[in-house]
């Protein structure tokens, strides 16, 4: 392969057989030299009925039919993108339920992500998994 690459203009490399079919080629070759002599040499006949062989064809026309109205689900009327003062979902979530222990918001993670990287010595591992009641090896991974 890197004889090809080093030289493009060099014959071409075919890629390994299997055994079993290179066995079941070296049969053939055997038992029929000519057939593979017959598959290099230009068969006059057969090129020039290939030549006069002219393929005419086009694509059916295809019917374009208008989307189906549905009265009871119609498509929105409104097609305003989203406001800049949009916020997802998950930042919408309603803040009087309590958070089970082990778990914590996008918004407490952020934040402990934030503190831990501007002041590492102070927000450690252990001090984060106190504070908001999480596994030391989550946070680690976390972080």
């Amino acid at each position: 392969v890197i004889q090809k690459i080093e030289d493009p203009s060099g014959p071409a490399m075919r890629a390994p057989m299997y055994e079993a079919d290179k066995n079941l080629l070296d049969e053939i070759r055997k038992n029929n030299p000519t057939l593979a002599d017959n598959t290099l040499k230009k068969n006059d006949d057969l090129h020039r009925r290939l030549e006069d062989v002219y393929v005419k064809s086009t694509d059916p026309d295809i019917e374009v039919k208008p989307p189906k109205d549905h009265p009871d689900r119609p498509l929105p009327l409104d097609r305003i993108p989203y406001s800049e003062d949009f916020v997802p979902a998950q930042l919408r979530l309603d803040r009087s339920r309590a958070i089970p222990r082990g778990k914590i918001t996008l918004e407490q993670a952020v934040q402990f992500i934030t503190e831990h990287g501007s002041h590492p010595n102070v927000h450690t591992v252990d001090s984060i998994a106190d504070t908001y009641r999480l596994n030391p090896a989550t946070v680690r991974n976390t972080l």
